[in-house]
């Protein structure tokens, strides 16, 4: 599998996979508001929206070793933070 190397969040996906802490930091940084925008858009709710963007930044951490950098990192991040966006709606 050939990584994306022009792609930053690639890079911070890898430096988490090998166990730096901060670049977990890093991705919540430059992500954040993505994941709140498409949160806010499946619950309509920023209070919730919030508290989607910190469970997709934990599940993310702890899926850390299942990424594989042959796929586009954004499309990653975003089919977590659609399923825990849906998981929320039928919680309601």
């Amino acid at each position: 599998m050939e990584p994306r190397g022009g792609d930053p969040d690639v890079q911070l996906m890898l430096r988490l996979q090998a166990g730096d802490g901060a670049a977990l930091g890093e991705l919540l940084r430059r992500n954040a508001g993505r994941v709140l925008s498409l949160a806010f858009r499946y619950l309509g709710d920023r209070a919730a929206a919030e508290d989607v963007v910190q469970e997709t930044f934990l599940k993310l951490y702890q899926a850390r070793d299942r990424y594989r950098p042959d796929a586009p990192f954004g499309a990653y991040l975003l089919r977590i933070a659609t399923n825990v966006c849906l998981s929320q709606l039928r919680r309601k």
